[in-house]
């Protein structure tokens, strides 16, 4: 079981038909230091045998997927899952961020349910201890590593109008999209790849943007280079 940042922050969504909803995510109190820990272990290989004792077949069930974290019951709040003899309705969308690097991991879950316990020990705080039980969601991973990836992160053209166009090739969560920030560069998405083309150019040199943003939100940003008319 990994501990997540130690303190990581925490976003919360209702989840429905699968995914999260629409809107903005709500950011859950800070978990206790050291309780949020995230467990996606890697799935059960089963064999199957022959009278010999030798392997004739083999296929992996899936791993059930855990998201755990305790909040400390502060003083005139309420704790943001109220649970009624530890169980907690509806089904939930979380995700989990560093809050300190933008730049690290996050991860996402769009459907589980939740449940709840009290905890409380002489010489610490009231608290709530979470279990976020994952469920398949309504489309990819159980939990989702978000971020775009790119395979280039420029590309060059000659002067020349290029209709074939260059291609990137790009890792994200559910539907891709890309535009382009000047009207002389035109994108195109086909399965998870972008294709850029450009007009001819008959002036100096020239730049632009490329923006792809994958279904969670996340973007990463490709530059497009053209060299000036001979």
């Amino acid at each position: 079981m990994k501990t997540l940042y130690g303190s990581p922050k925490i976003e919360h969504k209702d989840s429905v038909n699968g995914a999260p909803v629409s809107g903005n995510w709500t950011e859950v109190q800070s978990p206790k230091d050291g309780t949020a820990t995230l467990d996606s272990p890697e799935g059960t290989e089963n064999k199957l045998k022959n009278e010999k004792g030798k392997t004739i077949d083999a296929y992996t069930e899936p791993s059930e997927s855990t998201l755990v974290f305790e909040l400390v019951k502060e003083k005139g709040k309420a704790l943001p899952f109220p649970a009624k003899n530890g169980a907690i309705p509806g089904e939930h969308s979380f995700r989990i961020s560093n809050d300190n690097d933008a730049s690290a991991p996050a991860v996402q879950i769009d459907r589980c349910t939740l449940t709840g316990r009290i905890l409380w020990s002489k010489g610490d705080a009231l608290r709530v201890a979470y279990k976020a039980t994952v469920l398949e969601p309504a489309e990819g991973e159980d939990v989702k590593i978000l971020g775009v990836d790119v395979d280039k992160e420029s590309l060059s053209f000659d002067a020349t109008a290029d209709s074939t166009g260059q291609v990137i090739n790009v890792e994200g969560n559910g539907t891709i999209t890309a535009t382009a920030d000047q009207t002389w560069v035109t994108v195109s998405v086909n399965d998870g790849v972008v294709t850029v083309t450009v007009d001819a150019n008959t002036g100096t040199a020239r730049s632009a943007q490329v923006t792809i943003v994958d279904g969670t939100g996340y973007s990463a940003v490709v530059a497009v280079n053209q060299s000036a008319a001979a």
